[in-house]
């Protein structure tokens, strides 16, 4: 499946998960509190149900 990563409605990262549905994708650095929104495509062009992740703080 591809996997996408959205946030205000642009694309900011997108990727491949394996046969286990394990992916890692790197997106560029958001701030504490945007809501990024994951969701997979399958090979049939069908669309995972949004999965919707609030941005932590990061400690740097």
């Amino acid at each position: 499946a591809t996997v996408n990563v959205k946030t205000k409605g642009k694309m900011i990262g997108t990727g491949k998960a394996d046969a286990k549905g394990t992916f890692s994708i790197t997106i560029p650095l958001q701030k504490a509190g945007t809501m990024v929104e994951v969701t997979a495509t399958d090979g049939s062009k069908n669309v995972s149900s949004v999965t919707k992740v609030k941005v932590k703080s990061v400690k740097r």
